[in-house]
């Protein structure tokens, strides 16, 4: 690859499993402390975008990625050679043997994806914004905090779907339902910024979303200065489920379509076992309602799937006493996990489904 050192690219570890099986996804907190030790051992502890570092789902396996500049790229990946890659292969928690892996420099890809409560342990993340353009100083009001909520969250909720329509793919994380951002918090002041001739007003906003973002991304009046309404910071959230943020269902949807993609038989070809949740309804026309909100999601996850691993999910009914139960054939924890919050938000995005049909409480495990 011919490497230009005013572009963007990844270093990234990729770390495939030696059999077909799919590789665990670690936890998160394991996963951090390894991707921090690792951006100081490739030198990149300096670097203005580390926090971008993330884990990414690959065919059997995951890959630790950094995003680099070109300039920063050749060094990086020439100091990533003393890397022990089977050290880091047994802190992330797997077998050395069972993993296998090395450095590589790919193109950069931003990427925009539901915050995964079974990787990340929260429902949200939180972004600073510098420098948000609020429009031309004279269309604008002097304090940030007089122009209204909803204006900001529209200007945010715009610019995602812009940019990630940039990204030719199409985005359930940002799909009506599930995209959720809120805990917006605005500048006291703002301050003057003057472009091409045109004098603008900026403040620094934060706020808290559902989605995990991977890059570049500007929010806020478009200007031409790329230099205003960058991502500073982000923070993934400190609680399983933050105030005012919805889980989103999109999660469960890319998780299994990263487990799926890629292989040569069907996903369940590698599973030995079989999740199944069930809850209880009021009555029948509760259940009814239920199970055909479950099973348009199903439709909706399977649209993102191969064909031959559209048989992952069933839902049973019984009628007395109404009672839901829905099957996936996995034999992932992660997924697991992630399937359960997603039946639970179906319950609560719908107010008749909340009040009048139990939590759907962790999975019976049975085995093939």
């Amino acid at each position: 690859m011919d490497i230009v050192d005013s572009q963007y690219y990844v270093l990234q570890l990729c770390l495939n499993s030696v059999s077909n099986d799919p590789l665990p996804t670690p936890k998160c907190g394991t996963v951090s402390a390894v991707l921090s030790n690792l951006s100081k051992l490739i030198g990149l502890h300096e670097f203005q975008f580390s926090n971008w570092a993330f884990p990414s789902h690959i065919s059997n396996g995951i890959a630790l990625c950094f995003p680099v500049t070109g300039k920063e790229a050749t060094k990086a990946l020439a100091n990533s050679s003393s890397v022990d890659i089977t050290k880091v292969i047994e802190q992330l928690g797997y077998k050395a043997d069972s993993v296998e892996g090395g450095f590589e420099i790919t193109g950069f890809m931003p990427s925009i994806r539901a915050v995964s409560i079974s990787s990340s342990g929260t429902n949200g993340v939180t972004y600073q914004i510098g420098r948000f353009c609020l429009g031309p100083a004279e269309e604008t009001p002097l304090s940030p905090q007089d122009v209204p909520e909803h204006e900001y969250l529209d200007i945010i909720e715009s610019d995602l779907r812009t940019q990630a329509g940039l990204l030719q793919s199409h985005n359930p994380a940002l799909s009506r339902g599930n995209l959720c951002i809120g805990n917006l918090k605005v500048s006291a002041e703002s301050h003057l910024h003057e472009h091409a001739g045109v004098t603008y007003r900026v403040c620094d906003i934060s706020f808290t979303a559902n989605i995990d973002i991977v890059g570049p991304f500007r929010f806020g009046y478009e200007t031409g200065d790329y230099e205003l309404g960058r991502i500073e910071t982000k923070q993934v959230g400190q609680y399983r489920n933050l105030d005012g943020i919805i889980y989103n269902k999109a999660a469960f949807i890319e998780l299994l379509a990263f487990r799926t993609g890629g292989l040569s038989r069907p996903y369940t070809d590698f599973q030995n076992s079989f999740g199944v949740f069930s809850t209880e309804a009021e009555n029948l026309q509760t259940l009814e309602l239920l199970a055909e909100e479950i099973s348009q999601y199903i439709l909706n996850v399977n649209e993102h799937l191969e064909p031959i691993n559209q048989n992952v999910i069933a839902i049973a009914a019984k009628e007395n006493p109404p009672a839901l139960a829905v099957k996936i054939h996995t034999s992932d924890n992660s997924l697991l996990a992630e399937f359960r919050h997603t039946l639970n938000e179906i319950r609560l995005d719908n107010p008749a489904l909340a009040s009048s049909t139990n939590s759907f409480p962790n999975a019976l495990i049975v085995n093939d």
